[in-house]
């Protein structure tokens, strides 16, 4: 893969195929690339993102839908981390629902 100039964005490189791994420091040259540091984010938005997490694969996808229409992302990552996670289980909502179909009442 060749590379491009970044600046100090990533470059995405493969060293093994199929797992990503992140490099990048703005060179053209491959002997000084070193792998990223992880962002650090404050404690508490990280326990957010965990409870989010901990919600199931749906609402995650609502939560980046919402943050996709333009809302913004700490508020929505809060309201969501507030969420109670059991009530969300018991009502079918940690997961992805199966395909709708419509009843015909024979009217």
């Amino acid at each position: 893969m060749a590379a491009k100039q970044l600046g100090r964005s990533a470059l995405a490189t493969q060293t093994r195929p199929g797992i990503p791994v992140l490099w990048g420091n703005g060179s053209e040259s491959t002997s000084d690339y070193r792998p990223l540091q992880a962002p650090r984010f404050e404690p508490a938005f990280r326990r957010q993102i965990e409870r989010v997490c901990r919600l199931g694969p749906f609402a995650m996808a609502c939560l980046l839908e919402e943050i996709a229409a333009g809302k913004d992302l700490r508020e929505t990552v809060a309201t969501y981390a507030a969420l109670d996670g059991g009530i969300i289980a018991s009502l079918g909502g940690a997961s992805f629902p199966s395909s709708l179909r419509a009843i015909d009442g024979g009217r």
